[in-house]
């Protein structure tokens, strides 16, 4: 095999390796976007697949931070970041979670893909749509204070009666893979089961029974993510304010 620039002076072998280099370079596929889904989102936001070829393998560069896949949804009015989940991320597959927009914007609820990879804006044409009617709610918790530990009930709207701890993206899912994936009161994780039978304290699709973990006392806001449809919101006029002004949805008070 004769390598570039064999049997040339030393400037023409130097040329000849620098238009291979560039050759090559030239030559490298440029990411590609197949498809997104889910197509519709609630307005809290939701876990996004984008689907194609070409993606950056390494998601974070300490002195280039251009680098990896960057992931935005835009409109005329807005701009909402899709942080990347970099461990179900791959050359084929992003999968990003995009942040909640208000509801009051009618026709501003459309918002269009702008992806960038390794620096390199990618022309995509795909877009998303917030929408009311895939929005799970929480209307309210009872009872509204105790004790970490206590047993509460979240009514509002949450699509399936269902529960289970669902490692798939969302382009795993088909439409009918609606469940809860997870309920939180505060930061901490809000348990639906009973832990010595495995079984649910109760699930519909208007009500969820959970025990709470919060470690800490205070106002906690309660949340729940429904795969295939994404974070929960809670309607201001449905929460409650503290002594300083904080909105929330459960008082922890410490055990007597």
């Amino acid at each position: 095999m004769v390598a570039a620039g064999d049997g040339l002076p030393g400037g023409a072998r130097v040329a000849a390796a620098t238009a291979l280099l560039l050759v090559t370079a030239v030559s490298v596929e440029a990411a590609k976007v197949n498809s997104i889904t889910p197509r519709h989102v609630g307005f809290g936001g939701g876990e996004i697949a984008i689907l194609g070829s070409d993606f950056a393998e390494d998601q974070y560069s300490q002195f280039q931070p251009e680098l990896g896949n960057i992931v935005n949804f835009v409109n005329d009015w807005d701009t909402v970041p899709c942080k990347v989940n970099v461990y179900k991320t791959s050359r084929s597959r992003i999968v990003c979670t995009v942040g909640p927009v208000r509801s009051d914007r009618g026709l501003g609820n459309w918002y269009g893909l702008h992806l960038t990879v390794d620096g390199q804006r990618v022309n995509t044409g795909w877009s998303i749509v917030y929408h009311d009617h895939y929005t799970p709610r929480v209307e309210s918790v009872e009872p509204a204070a105790g004790p970490p530990g206590s047993l509460v009930t979240l009514r509002g709207r949450f699509f399936t009666d269902r529960y289970s701890i669902d490692t798939r993206t969302a382009s795993d899912l088909a439409p009918s893979d609606v469940s809860i994936a997870w309920i939180r009161v505060g930061r901490e994780d809000c348990d639906p089961v009973y832990p010595s039978t495995g079984e649910l304290y109760g699930l519909t699709s208007d009500t969820i029974t959970c025990r709470t973990s919060a470690a800490f006392a205070g106002p906690l806001s309660a949340q729940v993510m429904v795969t295939g449809r994404g974070l929960s919101v809670v309607k201001n006029n449905k929460r409650l304010v503290s002594s300083q002004n904080t909105i929330y949805d459960f008082l922890a008070v410490p055990r007597r």
